[in-house]
């Protein structure tokens, strides 16, 4: 008989690999994501967020996060996946799923990742260009076949959680 996963103890839960060896942190990644996938509730819908995605995106790991993302939707699940390197959303383990997904959010590109991101996304002149120059609270919303460029304004209850009150 398999064990029965326990319920997360809250409405938010944390599984913070960065004290761990950077050698140990992908499978310990793919550890969190099995148990967060294990405990997730099926009645209600959750998110889950993959900072540094791009550390457990290549290999049978991708392949693994790659499967997640394919079914998490049956889930009532979000799974997203923030990374600086674009190459790593790109890999072939998980190149399809990631462009198929119904939103992505670009940020200010570099040159070379704005020409991945270009061909990946049939990105227009206009908008590679006003990728590698976009303010940093101004990003492109791609939502299958429309693109829209966005402006992140934090209302001033969200300013103080974000500074601490000391802007």
């Amino acid at each position: 008989m398999e064990p029965r996963p326990e319920r997360p103890p809250g409405p938010l839960t944390v599984h913070d690999l960065a004290p761990l060896p950077e050698e140990d942190q992908a499978v310990a990644a793919l550890l969190s994501l099995d148990r967060v996938w294990r405990s997730v509730p099926c009645d209600r819908p959750s998110l889950v967020v993959l900072d540094e995605a791009h550390r457990v995106l290549s290999g049978e790991a991708g392949q693994h996060v790659s499967r997640l993302m394919a079914t998490a939707a049956e889930r009532r699940l979000g799974l997203t996946l923030v990374t600086h390197d674009v190459a790593a959303i790109l890999q072939p383990a998980v190149r399809d799923t990631a462009l198929g997904v119904g939103l992505t959010v670009l940020l200010r590109q570099t040159p070379a990742a704005v020409e991945l991101l270009a061909e990946a996304y049939r990105l227009t002149p206009a908008e590679q260009s006003w990728l590698l120059r976009a303010p940093a609270d101004e990003g492109l919303l791609i939502a299958q076949d429309r693109r829209l460029a966005f402006r992140a304004v934090a209302s001033d209850e969200e300013e103080l959680l974000i500074t601490g009150g000391t802007r």
